[in-house]
């Protein structure tokens, strides 16, 4: 379910050091009609120029806002603060030693709101909060900045129908700019700031129902949120589970994990929900359970693994791949015969039958050849000649590659004879 999330605002950007991501997109070029020139001093002792600029911020009022944290930005790097001042109790500010070159200025107050320390900022049509500059060395720039709508603070709190937090993705597209998305990924609670703009939100996560926002009319279909200047507002989402996230559950229980293992087993392999539920999680339920001993093997274990094998899904082989690394045991577990079955022989052996994790490895098939190839070279005998087993039924030409290039430095006559026979090189 990963997608990527593009911004829809015109430019959103970060306004302290918090790990927190931005969506960023240049802002349009704003006509400079209040900027005026004059000379300062120019700093001394300087290998590079520096200018200067000075104004007042104003709000929707055309009055003065004090208290307003005012920053100047490098136009090459966005992210880069070229320098930082507050305004005075008249509104002004100047901010000095600025390099000479073009940046850009804005100003907020919104910070105090928000005691997350994080503040976005975003610059909607008609708003002159970001303003370009270009500094000119021993000069002083003089400029008006007149504060936008402010943002509004969104919160949501994603839960399952028990009450237990979720990871999921909230993601937010703009009424005014449609097609465009941004959003995050959540564990269960987001805390970000929107434009003042209605938006339509939904909220996804594997195995749960997506959830779309539609207000007090909410009748199944993406609806608004419509959000002030400066409001708040405090979501709690509670996700159902599908009919694929109730199957899992039951996937998990040692007392229903062999019927929900049959019925995925019939389930359309293709199926892009079914596929996007088990990558996101056998591969954690194989590693957390992976046997230390043939004693140890959960049915649980086994039903992931064969699942993994018979979806091939390739996100899953470097967790299976570690159970073919040196010191790890074979587990002698069916892959698609029944548990008790003891009828082992040199065919069967040759076919994995009782070696479930090489049988999952080699149904997977060429996503495989590399990670098994690496055994193959590197591992002690009992692995490598389980991953010579593994190649040999992958039976592809990339797997018969991987054999070829492995062959000249196979010190084994046991392996190297079996190579050699499933290649027919004599």
């Amino acid at each position: 379910m990963n997608r990527a999330l593009a911004p829809c605002c015109l430019f959103m950007t970060l306004l302290s050091f918090a790990s927190r991501k931005s969506f960023a997109q240049a802002p349009q070029t704003a006509a400079l009609s209040t900027a005026q020139i004059s000379s300062t001093p120019k700093p001394e002792d300087r290998t590079i120029p520096f200018g200067a600029v000075e104004g007042v911020v104003l709000d929707q009022q055309s009055k003065p806002i004090p208290g307003a944290d005012v920053y100047a930005l490098l136009e090459e790097d966005m992210r880069t603060r070229a320098g930082t001042t507050t305004t005075n109790s008249a509104g002004k500010f100047i901010l000095r030693d600025l390099p000479a070159a073009r940046v850009y200025i804005y100003a907020f107050k919104e910070k105090d709101n928000y005691p997350n320390g994080f503040a976005e900022f975003f610059v909607l049509p008609n708003d002159q909060s970001l303003v370009p500059v270009k500094v000119e060395a021993g000069q002083t720039t003089t400029l008006t900045i007149k504060r936008g709508a402010r943002s509004a603070h969104l919160k949501v709190h994603i839960t399952d129908e028990n009450g237990k937090r979720i990871g999921a993705a909230l993601t937010l597209e703009r009424e005014d700019q449609p097609g465009r998305h941004y959003g995050e990924g959540t564990d269960g609670e987001v805390s970000m700031l929107v434009p003042p703009v209605p938006f339509r939100a939904t909220i996804e996560a594997d195995g749960y129902a997506p959830w779309h926002y539609g207000g007090a009319d909410w009748q199944g279909k993406a609806g608004l949120i419509a959000l002030k200047s400066g409001q708040g507002l405090n979501l709690r989402v509670h996700l159902p589970r599908t009919n694929l996230g109730k199957l899992y559950d039951k996937l998990i229980q040692p007392s229903e994990t062999n019927s929900a293992a049959a019925e995925f087993a019939k389930l359309d392999k293709n199926d892009p929900d079914l596929r996007s539920l088990l990558t996101l999680k056998l591969p954690s339920l194989i590693f957390d359970q992976l046997p230390i001993n043939n004693v140890t093997v959960s049915p649980v274990w086994a039903n992931a693994v064969r699942l993994a094998g018979q979806l091939k899904l390739e996100y899953v082989v470097p967790v299976l791949a570690r159970a073919l690394t040196p010191g790890t045991q074979l587990i002698r577990r069916g892959y698609d015969i029944p548990d008790n079955d003891t009828g082992y022989t040199f065919t069967r052996g040759a076919r994995l039958d009782f070696d479930i994790v090489g049988r999952a490895l080699a149904d997977i098939g060429d996503p495989s050849v590399h990670a098994v190839a690496e055994i193959l070279s590197t591992g002690d005998f009992n692995a490598r000649r389980r991953a010579m087993w593994i190649l040999i039924n992958i039976d592809s030409p990339s797997s018969e590659q991987a054999m070829r290039d492995h062959l000249p430095g196979e010190n084994d006559p046991v392996i190297k004879g079996m190579i050699e026979h499933a290649l027919h090189v004599w």
